[in-house]
């Protein structure tokens, strides 16, 4: 008992206050993983002795100044700053309902029956409200604050007017003479346009007077917030300067010689993010800033720059893609140049935007000292190719071949960009989007100055990773593996010999009686496909053909038993495959060229009614046997009782290959999909070569669920993209073979071209070229045209509208991410 008593005294001598004393707030919060200052908050009106404790721990004080409350100060009132002497990091938050409470203190003497707004003739301005936010703190208290914000905002009956930024920093800067870090970078200011000097002068002057350890600055993008920006060059502390609030496009710092010299003149600056316009159409002053006038310990400039529309417009703005550029200190190179990943979208990245950046690059570049005149590392997200991004916006001709001429207008030789990657050591892009892209020759284009994009390629049958690891990613990787299955897929060599052998013989025949087109046929029959013979038809058989193999290879593996219970519906698949399937009247729509809105939807309606009426002429049973069916279970609306298309999952879309005989259907659930395939394969089975109406190799299959697994992105889009996954994995198996012809046909697949294949030339530094660049031009025009022979459909929402043209486009790009 003595020892139970000891331990509960010593546990009782550490108390709340302790931990008061010793933790800050702050530090309360990550150590317990919640909001303190609400958990303590209680605990502080315990006694005088929890308050203090409490109070000394917080660092971070927010105190609202508002009209409101400037109206019901009251003499000898203090800021609530001063409950927290070590308060260290002050955000004064600026509230202006003027407006509102003119209107309640003018209700209210109306009530009375006097008129009028009595007192409030003359309110506080912002700078009057921001200085209440230090009334009663002590000089010691106020010296101890490194880390200042002011905002301003509006209440609920009332919006915000512009902020008098220069006033409000005028009254709080001079009382903080410990001030680090500055934020002001409100989106609505008074005052600091083009032509306002004085205000931006008064405002740099202040700070640099007042704030001399000043290291970090967040200041307004507006039209005249650098001009004097010189005189913070007296704050030799000052690391960081920010002026680019970008979710107002409308914001923007103005960029002239005088801003240009005044940066320049900034002696600590390591980091300056601009949302900068150049007034000039070549942008010279910010080539001057990226180059010979950059500041001199600056190691980070991050930029969404713009420039004139023409010399006589200064203020149009043509927008230039967001980029991030470091530089080494004390060197005059360019280190490296990056697209700005978080700022750029596709159409930041259009080639006009390119070619503009491209231009301001080089520029900067020669202005530097010979052998310091280049850039070490260029690297582009994307560079965007769809018939919007090449279009310019005064209009013109739009077919492939004027908007290819208009891209070689900046990739030739006279281009901008080209003109530039003469001047990079390393140039890089990340992923190119052939499936948007006006046409193959296009690419082929871009690919012929940027080289292969290192990440990714989006083809219309999907994403192309380009990586380290490729198609043929570990396990980690599911759509590597599902890839790498249907590469496996294959006849067994013995059979292909024998079809091979078959072949010839056949073509012998054929040659011996004078039919050269037959023997020639037959011998392309026979042979294995290459990249420079394959043809799209032959593409997509072979994908069928892949797919059909995986789906028997895994039933194999499953066991005598699997298959009698319906294929593979242990799997819990809903997919299933027939071939020898006849051409639908009507088809669905192709994958290329996607249709619009009411043409589509039609289109789509009417391919899934003909899938249904096949499936039921096809599978539907005996009149008897129908009515017993329809008895027994509910159909579908719009299906008749008992008919086989029931099974059909009308949510889902299903593709069709025609030119394969095969048709890829979702059923409503595993059950029904062994049932369904169950069905087809005894309808092809019973019909023999007899009959006419169906075909003597239609057979079905459920196709195994890992491999529906690994590609599917939507749930209705499961039968689009294991087409889509089959025929990316015979495209990149004809690039690699053409690649690699001495590799064996069964290895796997590195999928992974680079600019350095054969057949560059030796003085190009950058690019694809020679026999790499036709290789890769017959995959792009394989691809485009095989989009065009295969279709999707399924039926469209209740209200007239579907979103699947746009849902398939971005299922054909994340299926393998």
């Amino acid at each position: 008992m003595d020892n139970v008593a000891k331990e509960a005294r010593a546990e009782a001598a550490v108390t709340l206050l302790d931990v008061l004393r010793v933790l800050d707030i702050a530090t309360l919060e990550q150590v317990f993983k919640t909001d303190s200052r609400r958990d303590f908050a209680g605990a502080r009106l315990a006694c005088q002795a929890l308050r203090q404790a409490h109070d000394h721990s917080v660092r971070t004080v927010t105190v609202r100044a508002s009209h409101r409350i400037a109206h019901s100060w009251r003499p000898g009132q203090r800021s609530p700053l001063t409950q927290f002497p070590f308060c260290t990091s002050l955000h004064v938050d600026l509230v202006d309902n003027e407006a509102s409470l003119r209107h309640e203190i003018r209700m209210r003497r109306r009530e009375h029956g006097v008129r009028g707004d009595g007192n409030l003739k003359d309110m506080p301005g912002q700078d009057t409200l921001a200085r209440m936010a230090l009334l009663g703190t002590t000089a010691e208290g106020r010296a101890r604050i490194t880390k200042l914000s002011v905002s301003l905002r509006g209440d609920r009956y009332s919006a915000a007017r512009a902020m008098d930024i220069v006033g409000v920093l005028a009254a709080l800067v001079p009382a903080l003479p410990g001030l680090k870090s500055i934020n002001a970078g409100h989106n609505d200011v008074l005052g600091l346009g083009a032509g306002d000097h004085v205000c931006s002068a008064l405002l740099h002057s202040v700070l640099a007077a007042h704030a001399p350890r000043l290291q970090e600055l967040y200041l307004p993008a507006t039209w005249g917030i650098l001009s004097g920006v010189r005189a913070l060059a007296d704050c030799s502390c000052l690391t960081y300067l920010y002026a680019a609030y970008i979710s107002d496009t409308t914001d923007i710092v103005l960029l002239r010689p005088a801003e240009v010299a005044g940066l320049s003149a900034l002696p600590a600056l390591e980091e300056l993010t601009l949302r900068a316009h150049d007034p000039t159409p070549e942008g010279a002053n910010l080539a001057a800033l990226i180059g010979a006038r950059r500041p001199r310990a600056l190691r980070r400039l991050e930029l969404r720059p713009s420039v004139a529309e023409r010399a006589g417009a200064p203020m149009s703005e043509l927008d230039l893609p967001p980029v991030v550029l470091e530089f080494v200190p004390g060197r005059a190179q360019i280190k490296s140049v990056s697209s700005d990943d978080d700022l750029n979208d596709a159409d930041d990245l259009r080639p006009c935007r390119v070619a503009r950046l491209a231009r301001v690059l080089a520029a900067a570049a020669a202005s530097l000292p010979r052998g310091c005149d280049d850039v070490a590392y260029l690297r582009l997200q994307t560079y965007n190719l769809s018939r919007a991004a090449i279009r310019e916006p005064a209009g013109g001709e739009e077919g492939p071949g004027a908007l290819e001429s208009r891209l070689t207008i900046y990739l030739g030789a006279a281009g901008h960009l080209p003109r530039l990657l003469a001047r990079c050591g390393r140039v890089e892009v990340d992923c190119l989007d052939a499936s948007a892209a006006v046409s193959p020759a296009a690419v082929c284009a871009a690919l012929r100055v940027l080289g292969m994009p290192v990440e990714q390629l989006c083809l219309h049958h999907g994403i192309w990773p380009l990586g380290a690891t490729g198609l043929a990613g570990g396990a980690d990787h599911t759509a590597g593996g599902a890839t790498l299955l249907l590469q496996e897929a294959r006849q067994p060599a013995q059979q292909q010999h024998k079809q091979a052998a078959a072949a010839a013989a056949a073509a012998q025949q054929q040659a011996a009686t004078g039919d050269q087109a037959a023997a020639q046929e037959l011998r392309r029959a026979g042979a294995p496909m290459q990249l420079d013979t394959a043809d799209a038809e032959g593409v997509l058989r072979d994908a069928v053909e892949r797919l059909w193999q995986a789906a028997a290879s895994s039933l194999d593996a499953a066991g005598p038993k699997t298959r009698k219970r319906g294929g593979g519906s242990r799997s819990g698949s809903c997919s299933v495959m027939l071939r020898g399937v006849p051409s639908l009247q009507p088809p669905p729509q192709p994958l290329v060229p996607r249709l619009d809105n009411s043409e589509a939807a039609a289109q789509a309606g009417a391919a899934c009614a003909s899938v249904a009426r096949w499936l039921d002429a096809l599978l539907a049973p005996a009149p008897a046997l129908a009515t017993e069916a329809a008895g027994a279970e509910a159909a579908a609306p719009g299906v008749a009782a008992g008919a086989p298309s029931r099974r059909l999952s009308t949510s889902r879309a299903f593709a069709s290959v025609p030119c394969a005989g095969a048709l890829l259907l979702e059923c409503s659930s595993a059950e029904d999909a062994a049932a369904l395939a169950e069905q087809v394969t005894a309808a092809g089975a019973g019909a023999g070569g007899g009959d006419g109406g169906v075909a003597s190799a239609l057979a079905a299959v459920v196709l195994p669920r890992h491999l529906a697994d690994a590609v599917k992105s939507y749930d209705w889009s499961c039968c689009g993209d294991l087409v889509r996954l089959a025929v990316l994995s015979v495209l990149v198996k004809l690039w690699t073979e053409a690649a690699e012809p001495k590799a064996v046909a069964g290895a796997a697949v590195t999928a992974e071209p680079t600019a350095a294949s054969d057949g560059r030339p030796g003085d190009t530094r950058h690019g694809l070229h020679g026999a790499a660049l036709e290789r890769m031009r017959l995959v792009l025009e394989l691809d485009a045209a095989a989009a065009g022979l295969w279709g999707i459909a399924r039926e469209m929402d209740s209200d007239g509208e579907d979103d699947s043209p746009y849902l398939i486009r971005l299922a054909s790009r994340q299926a393998l991410e």
